[in-house]
């Protein structure tokens, strides 16, 4: 039996956080248009097929397409530890709702804090350009971590 408290779990660390997954899989998206353009410009023939689609990255070493695969880090990085985060929230957040939910909250903004860094072109920025928060990308993720651990000792009767 889940308490009331639960429905913040919901409604952050699954709700909040699709829609703040749907804000960053629009990084790529602006980014594939302006760095293809600005390739063109700077005479790369193959600049059409070296960012449209399917393609996930740019391939190539000039600026324009590190910095347009930094933009798609930002995004890709985010899918490839979101469904830890989403079934370690909804497994911590029935023993742990409080801390599961305000790692939540911790999550989304270091996401997005994260994504605003790497997207400056720089990877380094991640961490140096989101004012510290980039970081705790990790911080939230493990807390949920030991929040679905907390809920697996309980059912398991031990803690």
């Amino acid at each position: 039996i889940v308490t009331s408290s639960y429905g913040l779990v919901i409604l952050i660390n699954v709700v909040a956080s699709s829609f703040m997954m749907m804000y960053l899989s629009f990084i790529p998206g602006g980014a594939r248009k302006k760095y293809m353009e600005a390739a063109k410009k700077k005479g790369d023939k193959d600049a059409e097929s070296r960012y449209s689609l399917p393609k996930l990255y740019a391939e190539g070493f000039s600026q324009e397409a590190k910095e347009f695969n930094c933009h798609q880090r930002a995004h890709q990085q985010a899918l490839e530890t979101y469904a830890n985060f989403v079934v370690c929230s909804i497994i911590g957040g029935v023993r742990q709702p409080l801390l599961t939910s305000l790692s939540g909250i911790l999550y989304i903004t270091a996401r997005v804090k994260w994504a605003q860094g790497y997207a400056t072109g720089d990877p380094m920025n991640r961490y140096t350009g989101s004012g510290g928060w980039g970081k705790h990308v990790w911080t939230s993720l493990l807390m949920t971590f030991v929040c679905a651990a907390s809920t697996g000792l309980g059912v398991a009767g031990v803690v």
